[in-house]
């Protein structure tokens, strides 16, 4: 779609005249273009606001013309008036255009089980995204970052940009980077969060406090209540984008999460004692029923199948 045909469009939509066929065609275009260099879609918003704040102006001078019989303290009260009104509703329009194009340009992507998806970025940024993860973000990247959200576990690589951030929001957690790589997992039904750094330097937050400043190798966990921050070797936590299956002291479960996702089964955790119970291992090549007995080794437990895909954790 050319530029002309862009310009018309957006027109068309903020002054509210477009039609149907005209909104499909825009709404392609939102699904299919890369972003453009001069940022045409930002740059022709603020173009619309100036041209809204002039014709504002048209009319305050022409109230002001009209009211020139009255007194001046009268006369100014009523521009000072007519001005807070002007501003509100270039505040409100900004808004409304803002919140239009971020709703348009919002994507959701959902791994379904026993599948990984790479997503790339608009901005160059690459993301690896575990199944049964879900990856939210606006491809205009609009404001002053670059907010993706996270529910599950995914790698990312990220472009360089100092001037503006890109941030993992995960829950209660923003991981916040400038160029980076790094793996995130957000499970918050489990209340179960973790940020493992490969490259660069990466900042973890809540909506109160910066949590921790992480360089290559380090990890910052949390269980329920529990923080801690380790360090730990990269590729236990990096390998599963070539299909590995590997765990270093999860709590039953998370692992019970990932075997769902991962062998595309439903696992019932009957056992209340084993939610928390803790295991390590590679179990990557394995089968179900292999894992479940090496397990079953270090804690004993009892499965039962309910289905061809279904399966009941109770207690021994």
């Amino acid at each position: 779609m050319d530029e002309n045909r862009i310009k018309y469009l957006l027109d068309r939509f903020a002054e509210n005249t477009i039609t149907g066929t005209e909104r499909e065609e825009m709404d392609t275009w939102y699904e299919h273009f890369d972003l453009l260099e001069d940022d045409l879609h930002l740059t022709y918003v603020r173009n619309h606001e100036v041209k809204l704040g002039a014709r504002m102006w048209q009319k305050i001078t022409k109230k002001i013309d009209y009211k020139r019989q009255l007194k001046v303290p009268y006369r100014w009260a009523a521009v000072v008036t007519i001005l807070l009104v002007s501003t509100w509703l270039m505040v409100a329009y900004r808004q409304s255009i803002y919140q239009e194009l971020y709703t348009l340009a919002t994507k959701s992507v959902e791994v379904p089980k026993g599948k990984m998806l790479v997503v790339d970025l608009p901005d160059g940024s690459k993301v690896w995204v575990r199944s049964g993860s879900v990856l939210s973000y606006n491809y205009l990247f609009l404001g002053e970052e670059r907010r993706v959200d996270l529910t599950g576990e995914a790698f990312f690589e990220v472009e360089k940009n100092p001037e503006k951030p890109f941030v993992v929001h995960a829950g209660d957690w923003n991981t916040r980077v400038l160029g980076t790589s790094f793996n995130v997992k957000a499970l918050p039904d489990l209340e179960a969060y973790e940020v493992l750094v490969k490259t660069g330097k990466v900042q973890v937050s809540n909506s109160v406090d910066v949590l921790a400043t992480m360089l290559p190798g380090d990890r910052l966990v949390r269980r329920g209540q529990e923080l801690y921050r380790d360090h730990r070797a990269l590729s236990l936590y990096t390998d599963w984008r070539g299909g590995s299956l590997s765990f270093d002291n999860s709590s039953m479960e998370e692992i019970v999460w990932y075997l769902e996702n991962y062998f595309k089964v439903e696992i019932n955790l009957e056992a209340e004692s084993l939610r928390t119970h803790p295991f390590s291992g590679d179990f990557t090549g394995l089968e179900l029923h292999q894992i479940l007995r090496m397990m079953q080794e270090l804690y004993p437990f009892e499965v039962e199948p309910l289905g061809v895909k279904s399966i009941l954790i109770k207690e021994k």
